[in-house]
C-alpha cells in the first residue's frame, strides 16, 4: 500500500507498538493531533483502553485497516 500523508497511514507508521497499551493510547494522541477526534473523545477513548474494552480494540484493529466506522461509533 502507498500511503503518502493518508491519516490512516500516518498513524499505522507510528504504531509500532500497535498490540500493546502504550501504543493505542498513542495513536490515540495522534488522531487527535490530525484532527480527527477532540479533546473529550480522547480521553473517553483512553479510558475504554485502559480498562480493555474488547469492543472499542476491535473498532481500533478496523481503523488501522482503514475502516472508520466503528471507530467513529464509539
Amino acid at each position: 500500500m502507498i500511503c503518502g500523508y493518508n491519516l490512516h497511514c500516518v498513524i499505522l507508521r507510528k504504531r509500532a507498538r500497535a498490540g500493546s497499551i502504550s501504543g493505542r493510547l498513542r495513536a490515540v494522541s495522534d488522531m487527535e493531533d490530525k484532527g480527527f477526534i477532540d479533546k473529550s473523545l480522547k480521553g473517553i477513548i483512553k479510558d475504554k483502553i485502559i480498562v480493555g474494552d474488547k469492543v472499542l480494540e476491535e473498532a481500533l484493529d478496523k481503523f488501522e485497516k482503514g475502516n472508520t466506522a466503528e471507530i467513529e461509533g464509539q
